[in-house]
């Protein structure tokens, strides 16, 4: 029984691939040992050898395009490869559409055979996209290509300083284009990156430039067997085109159409020119709409938030930064960043001075809706966290969209107001009066004089409007007194009454109102007497025995009255009398 030899042993494995004209493939090759790879055949006019060392897996990587070159190394990812044919040592064109036999030998024996498909090139299709201008397309390293491609909105329409991006596929130009190509380098293969101006200014030539500024972002060279997209299709670009630097001052349809054109004396895959891709441009002007709720006014006492809304033409996912400054005296930069959506809208909010409304009936607001934040050492005064320095409130903050201030000249609105009160005459009750209608700018206290003293002061009273406030007297009142009510400014913020504070003015005089204040009405203890009553006098019956009839010449039924009855009827007779006169 013989002994089997190392060759016999060896084996090898390579498949059957396909890939367009013009594009790159990877084919990986399992081998057991040193082996060759052999694509195509002497007598079909193209044979390369292609040295695979050890054992394992090699993945040779072939260029289609670049195989009018002489040196294998041009199309070949493997050292070492020899090109047998053509005799002539290159191909005038790119490898031809056809059948090529893959062929894996090891120590001279066939081990593996498959085939490698040249495809004709598809008909090539393109569509128009823009990129956010604020997308770093020029740094591959911070933004991958993958990435770009998330970030494509189709369409023609392209907002002036966005990158317009010509998509391309299926142009069999995968084995020309590579992550560092450039216009300069394409257009010595050929490939020629145009723009053509079709809006040109009246009496004058139609502008067609060959670009120079368009970066290319490429998703077509494979890199492994898993990879490999079926029918070798993974072949499509991008031609990136900044559009901040065209100009926009006319008044013409501001309208471009890109190209790529295939030069036939210069590209090999083409025998006369051939433009593979052609789209329009509608370049825009860029437009940002803003609007702010509850408005761009924001009165002392409102709620301190303000949310910004917006409308933009720019491209989905475009970061906006809305910026609001105060100068003086002061400066602080309030800004947003925010990403546009699919639609274009975008929304920021702002937290401003920190002023709301108040009332007498919700006393002091909750620690957790105003909470009153450490006093700052670098501005002196009520600053607090939050709020604007000291009690300065700018009447004006100019609002925009950063970059882009021409088209968004808005400004919010943070009027000052004057303090006023209303101190009417009324009558202390409970040792306390009301003063009504009161505006705060600033935190305060009123104070209460009479005669040049102060009788009374308010509790601590934020910022704000107020329907009125009960203050209580120090002094009670025991006569009609002549009272000023004065708001005072809490200069130091300390919540209390004293020497630093200071008295709110309007036209160079106080703010203050004086009121009659009348004493408390002492209770009434008269007691009224109740309306006199009249009562029928009784009178006294005394009963006697019944008389006995008379027997004499009386006339019949008649009965002498005795002394008694005789009274009694007079009483009667009296009490009639007084009654009817009644």
């Amino acid at each position: 029984m013989g002994v089997a030899t190392a060759t016999q042993q060896a084996s090898a494995s390579v498949g059957d691939h396909k890939v367009i004209r013009g594009n790159s493939i990877a084919i990986p090759v399992s081998h057991s040992a040193e082996a060759t790879l052999t694509i195509g055949k002497a007598s079909r006019g193209f044979e390369v050898e292609v040295p695979l060392g050890g054992s394992g897996t090699t993945t040779v990587e072939f260029n289609t395009y670049r195989t009018t070159s002489s040196n294998p190394n041009a199309f070949i990812s493997v050292d070492g490869a020899t090109l047998t044919a053509p005799s002539s040592g290159s191909l005038d064109t790119a490898l031809s559409p056809g059948q090529y036999t893959l062929t894996v030998t090891v120590g001279g024996d066939v081990k593996d055979v498959g085939e490698l498909e040249v495809l004709p090139r598809y008909q090539t299709t393109s569509k128009m996209a823009r990129l956010p201008s604020t997308l770093a397309v020029e740094d591959e390293q911070e933004v991958a290509t993958p990435t770009v491609y998330d970030y494509l909105t189709t369409g023609n329409d392209v907002v002036q300083g966005e990158y317009a991006a010509l998509m391309v596929q299926n142009s069999g130009l995968g084995g020309a284009i590579s992550g560092d190509s450039t216009p300069t380098s394409l257009s010595n293969e050929g490939i020629y990156l145009r723009v053509k101006e079709l809006s040109p200014e009246p009496n004058t030539e139609t502008n067609v430039a060959t670009v120079e500024d368009v970066m290319i972002r490429e998703q077509m060279r494979v890199k492994g067997g898993s990879n490999v997209a079926p029918n070798g299709r993974h072949n499509r670009f991008l031609a990136i085109w900044d559009t901040s630097d065209l100009d926009m001052s006319g008044f013409r349809k501001y309208t471009y159409e890109v190209q790529i054109v295939l030069d036939g004396d210069e590209n090999p895959l083409v025998a006369s020119n051939e433009t593979v891709a052609s789209q329009r441009i509608n370049l825009k002007q860029p437009m940002i709409q803003m609007q702010a709720e509850p408005g761009f006014t924001l009165p002392p006492w409102n709620d301190s938030t303000i949310t910004v809304a917006g409308q933009t033409n720019f491209a989905p996912r475009t970061d906006l930064s809305v910026a609001a400054l105060q100068e003086s005296p002061h400066p602080h930069l309030w800004e947003q960043t925010v990403s546009a959506d699919d639609d274009g809208s975008f929304s920021v909010t702002f937290e401003f001075p920190r002023i709301h409304q108040a009332s007498e009936s919700s006393g002091t607001p909750p620690p957790g809706d105003y909470p009153a934040a450490p006093r700052s050492s670098e501005f002196p005064g009520d600053h607090r966290d939050g709020e604007f320095p000291g009690a300065h409130r700018p009447g004006e903050l100019p609002l925009w969209v950063q970059g882009y201030k021409n088209w968004t000249d808005y400004s919010i609105q943070l009027p000052q107001t004057n303090a006023a009160l209303q101190f009417p005459d009324q009558t202390a009750t409970n040792d306390t009066v009301t003063v009504t209608d009161i505006t705060l700018p600033a935190d305060s206290i009123l104070q209460l004089t009479a005669n040049g003293t102060t009788i009374g002061t308010s509790r601590h009273l934020p910022s704000g409007v107020y329907d009125s406030v009960n203050v209580s007297l120090d002094t009670a009142i025991d006569q009609p007194t002549e009272v000023r009510a004065i708001a005072i400014k809490d200069a130091n913020g300390n919540e209390t009454l004293d020497g630093n504070d200071t008295v709110y003015t309007a036209s160079g005089s106080p703010v203050d109102d004086t009121a009659l204040i009348q004493p408390p009405t002492e209770p009434n203890t008269t007691t009224t007497a109740p309306p006199p009553t009249t009562t029928a006098p009784t009178l006294p019956v005394q009963e006697s025995d019944p008389l006995p009839p008379v027997e004499n010449d009386a006339s019949p039924g008649f009965a002498p009255l005795s002394p008694i009855t005789t009274l009694l009827a007079a009483a009667i007779a009296a009490l009639i009398a007084a009654t009817r006169h009644t």
